[in-house]
């Protein structure tokens, strides 16, 4: 019998080994946290945050109502630690009520993930009930003008009390007739 030689390339073998952890680690990018439709209050901050894993490392893409968003004065968007999706809406305005989506891209699949943000504006009166002059027994409309997001729920008071409906009077949310 001849003799027999047996060889083993060392960097092969670890190449082999990383190789077959990289295989192991491959995902395509999934969601681990998900955000819900949200309200932000006008002028302030708003912070979406998702928390994401995939390998290779997912693209993070975020859009506005179907756009691509990019970092600007409006919106600052970041990743933190490679797996964490931010967007910043950087001073909420109503213009900014909206769809938002978070997507993550590698090579082996695509995940969305969508949200509804509105804006809302506090109540503020834009100035004041007009003043008028009636004779007793005739009709007067009073109009106060505002500004809010939702709609809010509107009371008429007179001398601090407040006023009801009645077969004499009745009121939409912009005005009273009485």
């Amino acid at each position: 019998m001849g003799a027999f030689e047996y060889r083993v390339d060392a960097f092969f073998v670890v190449r082999a080994s990383a190789d077959l952890e990289e295989r192991k680690k491959e995902r395509a990018p999934e969601f681990l946290s998900n955000f819900v439709d949200t309200q932000a209050m006008e002028d302030t901050e708003c912070r979406l945050a998702l928390r994401y894993v995939g390998y290779p490392e997912p693209e993070v893409t975020w859009l506005f109502n179907g756009h691509v968003i990019s970092t600007s004065d409006v919106y600052e968007t970041s990743t933190s630690g490679g797996d964490e999706a931010v967007l910043m809406i950087r001073r909420s305005r109503s213009a900014l009520t909206g769809d938002y989506t978070c997507r993550l891209t590698n090579k082996f699949g695509v995940a969305e993930v969508v949200a509804r943000v509105t804006v809302t504006v506090r109540p503020q009166l834009v100035g004041r009930p007009n003043e008028l002059d009636v004779t007793v027994g005739d009709q007067a409309t009073f109009e106060c003008k505002y500004r809010a997001h939702p709609t809010p729920d509107v009371y008429w008071f007179h001398n601090k009390l407040p006023l009801t409906v009645s077969r004499y009077s009745g009121w939409n949310c912009r005005g009273l007739k009485l």
